[in-house]
């Protein structure tokens, strides 16, 4: 039997183009799942950012707040505290939603493995919702409660969320890593400050 060499060649190419087919839609749904991946990290680092931004002005309000609860402080803190409060869920409302204390935890959850930045973004996502509750309701129970009654200071929080941020982006892969706050002053200091004339080179 003559075997017919055109047509084995034509199912051969076939079976070829089906799996070059295969192969790419396989490669190009990675791709989609990767760069989805890569949006929802980046959607955290918005997250951050913006309870970062508020950070400062929420913690002197809790320290305040604290003041007047204390039976022991009789000085007046020389401003309505609630009206002060108001300005501020106000002023914060159009960049940080109440539910995005739970669009933390879940993205968390959905996009990264169990490890140190997971756990880092739940522990500062669970801060700023109980920081945010002690305003809500005017008590400084949580604080006491999980936070041995004190208030993190601003650097030590911003200190943490540029951590998470390095973490995110070797996540991310892009392959660098994000500035610490000591290296950008020490750049600041020994170039930045001589190159833009405010202080002579040493």
């Amino acid at each position: 039997m003559d075997i017919d060499w055109t047509e084995i060649i034509k199912y051969t190419l076939s079976i070829i183009a089906i799996l070059i087919s295969v192969i790419s839609a396989t490669i190009a749904w990675k791709n989609t799942q990767k760069q989805i991946r890569e949006n929802k990290l980046e959607e955290i680092v918005s997250i951050l950012y913006n309870f970062h931004r508020m950070y400062n002005r929420m913690f002197w309000l809790l320290i305040d707040l604290q003041k007047e609860l204390d039976p022991k402080n009789h000085d007046s803190l020389g401003y309505d505290w609630d009206e002060e409060k108001k300005v501020f869920f106000e002023s914060t409302k159009e960049y940080i939603p109440k539910d995005n204390f739970n669009r933390l935890r879940i993205l968390a959850n959905a996009y990264l493995p169990n490890n140190n930045v997971k756990f880092r973004l739940m522990a500062i996502g669970g801060l700023y919702s109980e920081l945010f509750m002690a305003l809500e309701t005017r008590s400084d129970y949580n604080i006491i409660e999980k936070y041995e009654g004190k208030i993190p200071k601003p650097g030590a929080v911003s200190n943490f969320i540029l951590l998470i941020e390095k973490d995110l982006i070797k996540e991310m892969n892009l392959g660098f890593d994000g500035m610490t706050i000591s290296l950008y002053k020490k750049y600041k200091e020994k170039h930045f400050l001589v190159d833009i004339g405010v202080k002579e080179k040493s």
